[in-house]
């Protein structure tokens, strides 16, 4: 009998232990149920709220106002972000040259400012106000894809265009030359790596570190630049059509063409503001702040993260992010040509350091390089010694070059042919004869002794 009462407990409490299973698991299953009804339905309610942003929502735009004016750098040295400095020659007296400067942090911690700049001199002295840039298309960037066919003639005839690109280039009577420096130009050496949308400028804005880059033809090719955008970029950057392929059937003929257009960077903005000088070019310096095209992209440096993030159009429907950007522009216009290698900015001409068409050797930073002096004999004097004659610097010469003589070298070209002729023996210059002035070559024209 009790077996019997114990084998019927043990059976009822598996049908209990059954049925709260069941229960249990039916109350999972409708949990399941219904978070997955709920995700259904958010989900079904972010597509109807895209949708209806898409087909009925209004677009909105955001701005950023992006302003760079002086970097100021950990150790103390301000510069403003960009330079100009514009040589005209309008009175004849020298080079026209035109200098762009960009003044940029080293690093996120502002250690010091890094210079680079490109200076475009003229190859001719009599040149004025004839700077000009020339473009120069790149036909293996032309995009496959056709944006515009025209037919003719029932469509036997038609014409189908593709979007390329090219830069800008000084014309050919300049000469184009890039530096860069640690100190302010102090020191000069050409730039091993030229200023392009790869390499940007650390400029500080506000509290906050941004590299800038050029944005090259992003506007084209980034998807998240609205039609409108792309539309108003190729429109700004027109330059020509040019047909390069031409194929000729007995009933049809095809042309298709490039349409070029110039791409943002280093050029274009150079010639950009060369060619907004017009207002200020009656002379003297001055800063003024610039409204810039919208050629640069901007990455916001992130001082926890010390990461980069870009400042641009936000990659969402109908949200786009506009930059306007204002620079803080040193000018100098000057109606003289460059005369001498300390007047630019870079401290060289040509990239010649020594660059001199004065006869004025004032005391200035001109002679952080060597300059090199042609002397004649008509610098010397002489001086009887026995029956032979030796050389002296004159006092004219002492006292024009004095005061360089540890940063000049002389390059002597000396006649002695009058000295023949008048049967002097005259000897060779001696470490007294140059009084402390050093050589930088010796030559004697003589044809006795």
């Amino acid at each position: 009998m009790s077996k019997n009462k114990k084998h019927y407990k043990d059976s009822n409490n598996k049908h209990k232990n059954i049925n709260s299973q069941k229960h249990k698991g039916s109350v999972l299953k409708n949990f399941a149920m219904v978070l997955l009804a709920l995700i259904i339905t958010v989900c079904f309610g972010i597509d109807i709220w895209y949708f209806w942003i898409v087909l009925f929502g209004p677009e909105k735009i955001t701005s950023t106002t992006l302003k760079v004016d002086f970097q100021v750098s950990a150790d103390g040295n301000k510069e403003p972000a960009i330079e100009i400095k514009y040589f005209s020659n309008e009175n004849k007296n020298g080079l026209e040259c035109y200098e762009v400067k960009y003044n940029y942090m080293m690093d996120e911690n502002k250690s010091q400012l890094i210079s680079k700049g490109i200076q475009y001199t003229s190859l001719a002295k009599n040149t004025s106000n004839s700077l000009s840039w020339i473009f120069y298309k790149d036909p293996s960037s032309a995009d496959s894809n056709v944006y515009k066919t025209d037919k003719k003639g029932w469509g036997l005839t038609q014409s189908k265009y593709h979007n390329a690109f090219g830069t800008f280039e000084i014309n050919n009577s300049f000469n184009k030359k890039e530096y860069q420096s640690a100190d302010n130009f102090k020191t000069v050496i050409n730039s091993v790596n030229p200023i392009d949308s790869s390499n940007g400028f650390k400029w500080e804005m506000g509290s906050d570190i941004y590299e800038v880059k050029f944005r090259k033809n992003n506007d084209y090719y980034d998807s998240k630049v609205k039609e409108e955008k792309k539309e108003a970029y190729l429109n700004n950057t027109y330059q020509f059509d040019e047909r390069v392929k031409w194929d000729y059937y007995m009933f049809y003929d095809e042309s298709h063409y490039n349409t070029y257009h110039c791409i943002y960077d280093v050029n274009y903005l150079n010639k950009t503001l060369y060619e907004s000088l017009d207002p200020v070019k009656n002379g003297g310096t001055q800063t003024l702040i610039y409204e810039l095209p919208d050629i640069f992209d901007y990455y916001k440096y992130d001082k926890e993260s010390k990461n980069y993030s870009e400042v641009r159009e936000t990659d969402s429907t109908k949200l786009t992010n506009e930059i306007n950007n204002y620079y803080a522009i040193r000018l100098t216009i000057l109606k003289d040509g460059i005369t001498k290698a300390s007047e630019s900015l870079f401290g060289t001409v040509d990239g010649n350091s020594t660059f001199n068409l004065t006869d004025d050797y004032e005391k200035t930073d001109y002679f952080v390089g060597r300059a090199v002096i042609d002397v004649s004999i008509n610098d010397f004097d002489l001086i009887k010694n026995n029956e032979t004659y030796d050389l002296l610097l004159n006092e004219a010469f002492i006292k024009k070059y004095g005061d360089y003589k540890s940063n000049i070298f002389l390059n002597l070209n000396l006649d002695y042919s009058n000295f023949e002729k008048q049967n002097l023996h005259v000897n060779e210059p001696t470490k007294q004869s140059l009084q402390g002035f050093k050589v930088y070559k010796l030559n004697i024209n003589k044809t006795y002794y």
